[in-house]
């Protein structure tokens, strides 16, 4: 195997990462136990070496191929501080990163509207991929092909989402005719889906949209919600400006203080439509 340039790119910036909390408090930390520590990865070496050359540009066994050493690294920097995305106070730095992440994929791809982030695999991206289908479009059939991978369906089923699988031609594309006489099969279901929506959107008024506040007093102190509507393609993006906009108006009110966290917390409503997204 050649060098290993992600343990040079880590012996680098390390320290760096290191020196940037340097003055927190001083604590005792028990002495590692180096020897039994080598002997477990030796072991993890060892057994690691019963497995096919992936990484190899002459291996195509499997779709399985290291990351590049750059991300590696990167991997095992973020490990020594172990941030987690879920919300903007468990990884501040993370969830830019990310976001500028994912604007530079869908650059790649020429979108200018886009939203999403990053996931652990192509498993877990279906999932929620088809979760939030179901979730934006409930009742609705996904229809896919048969080449397709098998966590459509599979997933599909677990969420309790209807699946179609479609045929293909000897070049392995869609067969246009079985698609379209699988969309005649539910061709009633379509139509009464696409009336309800009808119907659910006539009923939003201009009032729906505007951005609303419930304040609620708690023992620990005043408690204000605010509700605003959001374009779900750039939601990530708009929450994120909101939650900017807070943190830069609290501060230049002295007798404002956050309690229980350094930033708002930003999620989804539960009950629209009379609002999108909420910042507590």
């Amino acid at each position: 195997m050649p060098e290993d340039i992600a343990l040079r790119l880590l012996a680098r910036a390390l320290p760096q990462l290191e020196a940037s909390f340097r003055n927190l408090p001083a604590q005792a930390e028990p002495v590692p136990a180096i020897d039994a520590m080598a002997a477990v990865m030796s072991q993890v070496a060892e057994r690691m070496a019963d497995n096919y050359p992936y990484f190899h540009p002459l291996y195509a066994g499997q779709m399985l191929k290291p990351p590049h050493p750059l991300a590696r690294a990167a991997y095992a920097l973020a490990m020594a501080i172990n941030p987690n995305n879920h919300a903007l106070d468990g990884g501040r730095a993370s969830s830019r990163m990310e976001v500028e992440a994912v604007r530079e994929i869908a650059r790649m791809f020429g979108w200018t509207d886009h939203l999403g982030h990053l996931t652990s695999g192509g498993t877990f991206a279906n999932l929620e991929g088809l979760w939030i289908a179901g979730q934006l479009a409930p009742g609705k059939r996904i229809v896919a092909s048969q080449q397709a991978h098998y966590t459509h369906s599979r997933i599909s089923a677990v969420l309790g989402l209807p699946f179609t699988s479609v045929t293909t031609d000897p070049a392995g594309r869609m067969d246009m005719a079985a698609l379209e006489s699988a969309l005649h099969d539910y061709r009633d279901d379509l139509d009464r889906q696409r009336m309800q929506m009808e119907r659910n959107l006539i009923s939003l008024s201009a009032d729906d949209l505007k951005p609303r506040m419930r304040l609620r007093l708690t023992a620990a102190g005043l408690e204000a919600s605010l509700y605003f509507p959001v374009e779900l393609e750039k939601a990530l993006e708009i929450d994120d400006h909101v939650t900017r906009a807070l943190l830069a108006a609290i501060e230049q009110e002295p007798s404002l203080k956050i309690i229980g966290s350094d930033i708002p917390a930003v999620r989804l409503a539960e009950t629209p439509p009379e609002s999108t997204s909420k910042a507590s």
